[in-house]
């Protein structure tokens, strides 16, 4: 464990690792040696950046080889596993330290595995595989038929009619990579775990069966080298290991005398490459189970790699994986792994719902004529071409088609008019037929048992419950409730889908006799959870379609939890899947005039929605635009990550955007509403065009946000984005986050050499861009704030073209500017010599921001000499500036003296912001100097955030004092030491006692951020003390918010403080023992106490 980390090590973690949390895992391990390690963030942005082409997983590995090089024989094995545990990611530390044991003793290994693979490998093979290939091959040949719900077959449905490839699209691509759909087929199988995501009745089910059967029969290419293949249900998975599942779900009874376990377990783990599992709705596991349990649960166990953990996996679910705060709230833990490759599948394309239709009515001509009529009606239809997608939804919609039933206006009235139907034609064959009454008694009992399983779980469907319940075995009959196949108890019931038991589920809920009862169900709904709304989120939605213009409680129960969850500080992700449950309820209800205004009033005032780079639904789209249009619209809404496959729904969003009155800040991502990027095969960039221009003719917009990244974007796309301010008269504020690379990437170049691209269109894009940002900024005559990343100023038009458009503006007043994380944006190029452009042309300019890791990548100081020489210069330079705001992570020493001059020369200036890690002594002096200066004088806001040097702060307590024109000094986000803190408190103390003459109005002093020291509790009492006394003077306020930095090893650390009092503080000083190292605090107390 002591030994160097090997690369092979690395890559293990890499595999492994969530994509989400590799950013956490590298700023730990590059600091855990050096905890002032400098400039962290600048060196993962920079590894993000260089690598964003190839991969998250790429990424992950390369900021661990840099750890790895960077420390050499310091960066061991154990201090990996030492990082991983500290971030909980315990099943990878386990898996790393059980592979540094194997390495170490490989008799260890052999001793279970090497005598098996001498003696029962010989000859070329096991009896043993044999058996359990025709094992498994019997049990998939009649699962397939067996498992398909006979109400299809009734319907002319069969597995032939089901089997249609479905489109998948790949989600864990680049941020800014096209939405390549491939249908399932194609989908390369080679990783070792592949996760297939989607909605209920989408077909994951069947894409297991249809793997399996494929298998079986030797179909599969993808397949040719899996031996055994597992194909499972998590949802019986509840005891022992994942190999016990086998024996109880797919092998025959006794099948275990034949094959005992732990000889398959030896075979398995000798010969892992050669076995894969399948396991369907893996997050079914997690559902109505106790945190223990879904630790102990077979899939829990497999997933998370502590048994079995080198076999191949292939997973589905309907939810994404949580992110780490989310499942650091959840009540149980995810079982949601990291996975090599993450697919989204989408349902059917239009091709595959036309080779559906074709296949349902191909009997005779005239069932054919009525096919092309559905074709027609759902080619005309923008709602009912949605929910055909859905391969559930399309069955039912031919089945209702072919008995001329017209097409549903929402999810709830399909099923219903299906089940209409199955119960109709089951009553008329049933002899005696089975009267409405009777039948409609039946299927309240049905939802009654539908709702009670939805919330303790589908373990509960046992024939005597069903007997309790419903009374008899009608609904078995009809095949609304199967035997459950993965179940070896013969009394052991599941509903037909998942889609019919959360609609019977609504249906109780909906129609509940009881208006208490109904009100407490519709809160249960709306659960603050991401794992609860995912359980409930169709149930939900069919609520609304069954209550419709009577939706009032369930909008109520919505309103209620929302307000909940903001308390809380519920994760971003949970907000975001709640709110667009809303967006689909309130399309579902059939009535967007009633129910959006109730959605609107509940949603806080600024909304924010990260859809991850996810195509939702247009549903999704198509409500949001609704509650875009209400009155009650929050003030501000920001769409992160929106990418749009369908033109139609970005049309529908524009035009809500147009109409809206009460929306006053968008913020939007536009790089996935660039069709030839989020739907490639049907590149029309007209939507967006009109998109943008829905947007510059609304009239309530003040605050525009626009993010997005050129650099593969269509030139039409590219076009679309300044032109927005040409024609908006009433934009003040216009932020313009884009992102373009300084060259191409690896993957452009190897698509290019290959004959795959004819050339990049990144330098087209960046000079297209400049052009029409000028042309659109000398056009604008409103806009008072700008704001754009420095990726735009680095090129050269936009120091010929950009800056002087911005300079000669006639009303921008403040300027904002900022970087990426990667420090190599910023450092060539022109950008410096065009934010000086701006800076001494313009007459308007009041406000200045520059936000950069630093002013140069490498460790020479002469290589960034010119360049903070020519912004001093500017700086000095500008008369109209009055305030002046710049962040750096990282300075040289004569970078700061530079910038310290500026407020020397600075005569207009009226604030000050600096933020850096380190504010060193020199710094401080040379500041302090500044501020006493008589250039100074209208100084009245000081901001400064960094680590204080003791002496430095000092200084600066007795020169903001001294400053007569000084009102506001911030010391915030910042690292105090406790000798220095205590200095400046006494002299803030002494300068109040000497100075008797009232200001005219008092100095606001604010100290915010850790200290650091053995004393730093007293320090931290003394800034407290002296803030109270200070509450009511004329002369000089503190705000005091600071915390102890502690050594956690320390004994002292580790005992419970006692409890302290706010009105009492004056007698819980402690005084010491009288030795001399306390004495000065005791004078210290004793003089507070008698000024008290």
């Amino acid at each position: 464990m002591e030994a160097r980390v090997s690369t092979t090590q690395l890559e293990f973690v890499a595999h492994r690792l969530l994509p989400g949390d590799w950013r956490t895992l590298g700023r730990k391990l590059l600091t855990t040696i050096d905890p002032n390690f400098p400039n962290v963030e600048g060196i993962l942005g920079n590894l993000e950046f260089s690598h964003q082409d190839e991969g998250v997983r790429k990424i992950i590995l390369q900021t661990m080889i840099r750890w790895q090089s960077m420390w050499g024989d310091k960066a061991t094995v154990a201090l990996l596993v030492g990082a991983l545990e500290d971030l909980g990611m315990m099943g990878i530390a386990g898996g790393l330290r059980e592979m540094v044991a194997q390495r170490d003793d490989p008799t260890a290994v052999q001793a279970h595995t090497g005598l098996y693979s001498v003696v029962e490998m010989k000859g070329g093979g096991d009896a043993m595989v044999p058996l359990c290939k025709e094992a498994l091959k019997n049990h998939y040949t009649t699962m397939y038929e067996s498992n398909f719900p006979s109400v299809w077959r009734h319907f002319g449905i069969n597995v032939h009619t089901a089997r249609i490839p479905l489109q998948v699209v790949r989600l864990d691509r680049s941020p800014t990579g096209k939405l390549r759909t491939q249908v399932d087929v194609e989908v390369p199988l080679n990783q070792h775990t592949v996760m297939f995501q989607g909605p209920a009745g989408v077909g994951k089910t069947q894409l297991c069966y249809k793997m399996a059967c494929d298998w079986a029969a030797e179909k599969d290419p993808r397949l040719k080298n899996v031996q055994l293949l597992f194909v499972l249900s998590a949802t019986s998975n509840r005891k022992g290991d994942i190999l016990d599942a086998v024996y109880d779900q797919i092998f025959p009874a006794g099948f275990v005398e034949k094959v005992p376990k732990k000889r398959l377990e030896r075979w398995i783990k000798a010969n892992s490459s050669s076995v894969m599992f399948v396991i369907d709705d893996v997050d079914a596991a997690e559902e109505n189970v106790s945190p223990q349990d879904v630790e102990k649960s077979p899939v829990h166990c497999y997933i998370k790699g502590t048994y079995l953990r080198k076999t191949r996996s292939i997973l589905t679910c309907r939810r994404s994986p949580m992110s780490t705060a989310c499942n650091a709230m959840a009540e149980t833990p995810s079982v949601l792994p990291h996975c090599d490759a993450h697919y989204l599948i989408n349902g059917f394309s239009e091709g595959a719902v036309d080779e559906l239709i074709s296949k349902f009515f191909s009997r005779s001509d005239d069932s054919r004529a009525m096919g092309r009529r559905l074709k027609e009606t759902v080619s005309s239809d923008d709602y009912l071409s949605g929910i055909v997608q859905n391969p559930m939804y399309a069955f039912m919609v031919c089945a209702l088609w072919e008995r001329r039933t017209p097409p549903p206006t929402s999810l709830a009235q399909l099923i219903e008019q299906f089940i209409a139907l199955i119960s109709g034609e089951y009553s008329s064959r049933k002899s005696p037929s089975m009267s409405t009454k009777s039948m409609q008694t039946t299927l309240h009992g049905l939802g009654k048992l539908a709702w009670a399983s939805l919330q303790v779980g589908p373990s509960a469907l046992t024939h005597q419950n069903i007997q309790d319940v419903i009374g008899d075995d009608v609904t078995m009959d009809m095949g609304l409730l199967q035997r459950d196949q993965s179940a070896r108890e013969d009394d052991h019931y599941k509903f037909v889908h998942r889609i019919i038991w959360e609609y019977f589920a609504a249906k109780h809920v909906a129609t509940a006799s009881s208006a208490g009862d109904q009100v407490k169900h519709l809160q249960t709904l709306w659960s603050t959870r991401c794992r609860h709304n995912c359980r409930y989120g169709d149930a939900c939605l069919f609520v609304a379609g069954l209550l419709q213009d009577k939706s009032h409680d369930l909008f109520a129960a919505f309103k209620s939890n929302t307000s909940e969850m903001t308390k809380q500080g519920s994760p971003p992700c949970c907000l975001n899947t709640v709110i667009s449950q809303a967006c689909l309820a309130v399309v579902e209800s059939g009535h967007p005039n009633i129910t959006a205004p109730l959605v609107s009033k509940a949603l806080p005032r600024d909304v924010v929605l990260d859809f991850q780079g996810k195509p939702p639904t247009p549903n999704v789209l198509h409500g949001l635009a609704e509650l875009i249009a209400t009155k009650q619209v929050p003030e501000t809404i920001s769409l992160k990550n929106l990418w749009i496959t369908k033109s139609s729904s970005l049309l529908h969003l524009g035009e809500a955007i147009k109409s809206s009155k009460g929306l006053s800040s968008l913020h939007i991502d536009v790089t996935g509403m660039d069709m030839s990027l989020s739907n490639p095969e049907r590149a029309d960039n007209t939507a967006i065009l009109s998109f943008h221009r829905c947007i510059s003719e609304n009239r309530g917009i003040a605050c525009l946000q626009i993010n997005a990244d050129i650099n593969d974007m269509d030139e039409s796309a590219v076009v679309a984005i300044p032109q927005v301010i040409e024609s908006k008269p009433d934009l003040l504020d216009f932020r313009l986050v884009i992102n373009v690379s300084t060259s191409c990437s690896t993957r452009c170049r190897n698509m290019i050499a290959k004959g795959h691209k004819v050339a990049c269109k990144r330098e087209k894009n960046i000079e297209v861009f400049n052009e029409r940002l000028a042309d659109a900024l000398d056009k604008n005559k409103t806009l008072r704030s700008l704001w754009i990343s420095v990726e735009i100023l680095r090129h050269k038009l936009a120091l010929q073209l950009v800056a002087p458009a911005i300079a000669s503006h006639p009303c921008i007043s403040s300027f904002k500017v900022s970087g990426s994380p990667s420090e190599e944006s910023h450092n060539s190029g022109y950008g410096i010599d065009a934010l000086a452009h701006v800076l001494l042309k313009s007459k308007t300019l009041k406000s200045f921001s520059l936000s950069l890791p630093s002013l140069v990548s490498d460790t020479r100081c002469d290589a960034s000499s010119q360049r903070v020489d020519i912004l001093c210069a500017a700086l000095k330079g500008c008369r109209t500036l009055e305030k002046l705001d710049l962040s750096f992570t990282y300075l040289f020493a004569r970078e700061k003296l530079l910038l310290a001059e500026v407020i020397m020369s600075g005569r207009s200036l009226k604030e000050v912001s600096f933020s850096w890690k380190k504010m060193n002594g020199a710094f401080l002096v040379a500041f302090c100097r500044a501020v006493r200066a008589k250039a100074a004088g209208s100084l009245k806001k000081i901001a400064l955030s960094g680590e204080f040097d003791s002496r430095g702060l000092v200084r600066l307590g007795k020169t903001i004092l001294a400053s007569p024109s000084l009102l506001d000094v911030r010391l915030e986000h910042s690292r105090f030491h406790d000798k220095g803190l205590e200095e400046f408190v006494d002299e803030v103390m002494e300068a109040v006692a000497s100075f008797p003459d009232e200001r005219d109005a008092p100095l606001q002093i604010t100290l915010q951020g850790t200290v650091a020291g053995d004393c730093s509790d007293d320090a931290i009492s003394t800034a407290e003390l002296l803030s109270v006394e200070l509450q009511d003077s004329d002369h000089t306020n503190l705000r005091v918010q600071l915390e102890a930095e502690h050594d956690t090893t320390s004994p002292a650390f580790q005992q419970e403080p006692p409890p302290r009092k706010s009105n009492d503080f004056a007698f819980m000083i402690d005084l010491g023992k009288g030795d001399s190292s306390s004495r000065s605090q005791q004078e210290q107390a004793m003089r507070w106490l008698t000024r008290r």
